[in-house]
């Protein structure tokens, strides 16, 4: 047999994990619980003592509703185009401003919000981000 031969060779890979506790030796053990990895009696002791110990939330994964609009006009943004909005750095960097988020919430929560735009569209932070949002819109539209 050929020592090149790989059909032959049984490779394993084997993963070393470090205790979650010292980060010093090698792992041997996992909490039966909260699943962090423990390498003596010592170190579970230690774990348990402590309050970090829970048992970990099972991962939900949560799809969105589908959106339905009461009134649809030829205005209407396609869902996913509006999520293109997420992505786009303008955007993304407008919306760190402190000013424009309170604009946005209070345009959220108002009765009015077709009023409050127009009021809004003379702050040039609030008038810029409009502009943005409807620039990333039109290109997704153009093609």
């Amino acid at each position: 047999m050929a020592p090149d031969d790989k059909s032959d060779l049984d490779v394993k890979v084997v993963r070393i994990f470090k205790c979650g506790i010292c980060n010093e030796n090698e792992s041997k053990y996992k909490c039966p619980v909260c699943l962090v990895r423990y390498c003596s009696v010592a170190c579970y002791k230690t774990h348990k003592a402590g309050d970090s110990c829970k048992k970990p939330e099972p991962v939900v994964e949560v799809k969105p509703a589908a959106v339905v609009y009461e009134y649809e006009t030829e205005d209407t943004v396609n869902p996913e185009k509006l999520q293109t909005l997420g992505y786009d750095f303008d955007v993304r960097r407008d919306l760190e401003n402190p000013h424009l988020r309170q604009l946005l919430t209070e345009l959220n929560s108002s009765t009015n919000p077709d009023q409050f735009i127009k009021e809004n569209m003379n702050e040039p932070i609030f008038s810029d981000f409009v502009l943005h949002c409807l620039s990333v819109i039109n290109e997704e539209k153009d093609e």
